[in-house]
């Protein structure tokens, strides 16, 4: 997710407001909508990756706090 993916979402959605007639706003919609979608899609490939990282640290942490229990008795 980039502010580059931001700002041109922002841009196209001001498009979309300050069109004057449907044509106008009929041109821009397309165009927004997959802008949308690349960003959607961007964002569930990182939050996918994060989730990865995640579980790994979880597992990490699991290990660790047996350890440390087993080192206790």
């Amino acid at each position: 997710m980039t502010s580059e993916t931001d700002a041109i979402i922002q841009e196209l959605c001001r498009r979309a407001v300050e069109a004057k007639t449907p044509s106008e706003l009929d041109a821009v919609i397309p165009v927004l909508r997959a802008a949308l979608e690349r960003h959607i899609s961007v964002a569930k490939q990182y939050l996918r990756g994060q989730r990865e990282v995640i579980a790994s640290r979880d597992v990490q942490l699991q290990k660790a706090q047996l350890q440390d229990d087993e080192g206790q008795e």
